[in-house]
């Protein structure tokens, strides 16, 4: 379980009013549980997807994730897969962007994680190469706290924030391709985040 005070990890601020349109539109879907006599609430399944999937996206542009991540998209995709209108999440993406990424990320789960084919709410193009994303995860390490590629002079890897600028760069770069507006606007949001919590 996670917490976060923003739904969804979009940066881009051109999308941001289209979100609050997609909550209102799913509010009558969201799902209630019962946990250890406690009534959870959960938003709509489309809405769940898309909160994972972001934040993964989120992630690969700062300093990495964990495979358990991964797993959260799957199993999403593989609870819900009768309840998602592909279609409709298809254009939800597009919509946001980062459709090209998403394929990434499908093609990722199928042949990396285990997640069948027919779970998809939509096919992976022909010719998706995603083999290069799965290989940055793995060598990043757990949240990028192992990054071999990213050590301070005694050897350290853990110590992650230390080239942060340089690490997001890197990142920013190679997912533009594939989500150009969410690659721009990430470290924007980010710069602009700290420069507000200096100030206030």
């Amino acid at each position: 379980m996670e917490h976060h005070k923003r739904m969804f990890d979009i940066h881009n601020p051109f999308c941001y009013g289209y979100l609050q349109r997609l909550k209102k539109q799913f509010h009558q879907n969201t799902l209630r549980k019962q946990c250890l006599g406690n009534e959870l609430i959960l938003p709509a399944p489309m809405l769940m997807i898309v909160q994972v999937n972001a934040h993964i996206l989120k992630h690969l542009l700062a300093f990495g994730l964990g495979i358990r991540q991964l797993c959260d998209s799957a199993r999403l995709y593989y609870t819900f897969q009768a309840e998602v209108d592909g279609a409709m999440l298809q254009e939800i993406y597009r919509k946001l962007g980062i459709l090209s990424w998403i394929h990434l990320l499908h093609a990722v789960l199928v042949k990396h994680i285990g997640l069948p084919e027919e779970a998809l709410p939509f096919p992976v193009p022909a010719g998706t190469a995603a083999d290069w994303m799965f290989e940055e995860i793995w060598q990043s390490g757990n949240f990028g706290f192992h990054d071999e590629r990213f050590k301070d002079q005694h050897g350290n890897s853990a110590l992650r924030r230390k080239q942060a600028g340089q690490r997001i760069w890197v990142n920013v770069k190679k997912y533009f391709k594939y989500a150009p507006m969410e690659a721009i606007s990430f470290p924007v949001v980010q710069y602009m985040s700290k420069i507000k919590a200096k100030v206030s």
